[in-house]
């Protein structure tokens, strides 16, 4: 395995990124993030193109099942790292990023401008609210697909994301092997009111 010294974070940190073979290695200007077992390459002649190729790893292949193929889908996470590396594992998988937001109440908000198919709610965020009471605020008001996300595995969390309606409760940390199918599962299961 070749290792990329050097790769960008989103905190504007270095990694290096594993999985760089072939051209990648080596190519100059290449700005590469290591984002849960994908390496994305972002070279002069890709930024010219048009287009971001991508390495995978750990058999993630270029999307998923039909199910969630060009589906809209929110994050809604307080972490900024944890937001964007959300943002670039769904839309790798085929899935489409209609925004991000912050808070409870900003997730709320944007969910309701932007009628998404699919919710990804942490549940602790700062502001007025929380994500548990987000999810409810926003399935009072449309029937979406609300899945939790989370690193509190506490039972009273999981209760009241079943009771206020949330399709799905995943923890964190999460990658492209664990996420992708508790996503599918929890659209599959769940029911358009």
């Amino acid at each position: 395995m070749a290792y990329f010294p050097g790769a960008a974070t989103a905190d504007g940190g270095v990694r290096a990124c594993e999985g760089m073979r072939g051209r990648e290695r080596g190519t100059r200007g290449v700005a590469a993030m290591a984002l849960q077992g994908v390496c994305f390459s972002d070279t002069e002649e890709d930024r010219a193109s048009g287009k971001r190729r991508s390495v995978f790893r750990d058999g993630f292949g270029a999307g998923v099942s039909g199910v969630l193929s060009g589906k809209r889908v929110i994050v809604v996470e307080d972490e900024g790292v944890t937001q964007m590396q959300l943002r670039r594992l769904l839309a790798l998988a085929g899935l489409v990023v209609a925004g991000t937001a912050g808070s409870g109440p900003e997730g709320v908000d944007l969910a309701l401008r932007e009628r998404p198919d699919l919710v990804l709610m942490d549940i602790r965020m700062p502001g007025e609210y929380d994500g548990l009471e987000a999810a409810r605020r926003i399935l009072a008001e449309q029937s979406v697909c609300v899945v939790m996300l989370t690193a509190f595995s506490e039972e009273a969390y999981r209760e009241r994301a079943k009771e206020i309606g949330a399709s799905g409760y995943v923890l964190k940390p999460v990658s492209h092997m664990t996420l992708l199918p508790q996503l599918e599962e929890a659209y599959r299961l769940w029911t358009p009111q």
